[in-house]
């Protein structure tokens, strides 16, 4: 029961109904597109935000990794010389 190439009859109010239909389909579908590239441009913008955060939590952990080694050094640098003094 194929029925390939056949026409089937409409009216004008019906074509122009469709095409109504299909122009209002095109510009919510074009509406969509545009919200959707927002969203990602602005999902993009929260990315690299949260990469330079990330980045400066580093920076940030590694200078308070090197002021407490310093200061582990500093200790025990004197409580050798502590040590020294009592014996």
């Amino acid at each position: 029961m194929e029925q390939t190439g056949q026409m089937v009859p409409i009216s004008k109010s019906e074509l122009e109904a469709f095409l109504s239909e299909l122009a209002d389909f095109t510009k919510r579908y074009q509406v969509a597109l545009t919200e959707l590239d927002s969203a990602s441009s602005k999902l993009e913008g929260v990315r690299e935000d949260v990469r330079q955060r990330i980045s400066k939590s580093g920076d940030a952990l590694s200078q308070i990794r090197q002021a407490i080694e310093k200061l582990c050094e500093r200790t025990e640098e004197f409580l050798e010389e502590i040590n020294t003094e009592r014996t």
